[in-house]
């Protein structure tokens, strides 16, 4: 889905600041933490308390002109859940909700998962039409109707998780510490 990156041409960052949601010296501090830990900005911002899930949603909603959804309203189709792997679906946070035809209806908490909906043209044989949602709202909707097997999340998949918000969280503190040093001196 090339043409989504041409719609998109302002950056996530630039928007939220634009529409007052942000202040830069803030958005600053959130890419040096992205460089370092190599989480995506949305996140970064929402866990440091910066944005709400409502602002990453009508950040994505402006910057992509998709319309949004909330997954909890919706009924979802029962074939739907009989075409997705859930792992894929909890991986990149994204719900189906409906098929017509060859189309399917996909609603996105996150950025990263567009890089994943040529994958579900390819693998799936659907064309996607894209949603936007809010993240907790999505990770609830797949909890409840698209739940992962053990052998689906598997051990290595949860110590992997828990090693990443690890590595995440130290290298968050690492460079806060840096900062503060370098301020003080």
């Amino acid at each position: 889905m090339n043409y989504l990156r041409k719609i998109g041409r302002k950056k996530f960052g630039e928007i939220l600041i634009e529409e007052g949601l942000l202040r830069r010296p803030d958005l600053e501090r959130a890419l040096d933490i992205q460089d370092t830990t190599g989480e995506m900005l949305g996140e970064i911002l929402l866990d440091e308390g910066l944005i709400s899930e409502d602002d990453i949603a009508r950040v994505i909603v402006k910057q992509y002109q998709f319309p949004f959804l909330r997954t909890s309203q919706c009924t979802l189709d029962p074939e739907i859940r009989k075409i997705f792997p859930p792992k894929f679906l909890h991986d990149n946070l994204i719900v189906p909700v409906d098929v017509f035809g060859d189309m399917v209806s996909l609603v996105i908490g996150r950025f990263s998962a567009l890089d994943f909906i040529d994958e579900v043209k390819e693998a799936y044989g659907f064309t996607p039409f894209i949603y936007v949602g809010l993240i907790s709202d999505i990770k609830n909707t797949l909890e409840s109707n698209f739940p992962m097997s053990l052998a689906e999340y598997g051990e290595f998949d949860g110590l992997l998780k828990d090693v990443t918000r690890t590595f995440q969280r130290k290298a968050r503190k690492r460079l806060e510490n840096k900062k503060v040093a370098k301020k003080s001196s």
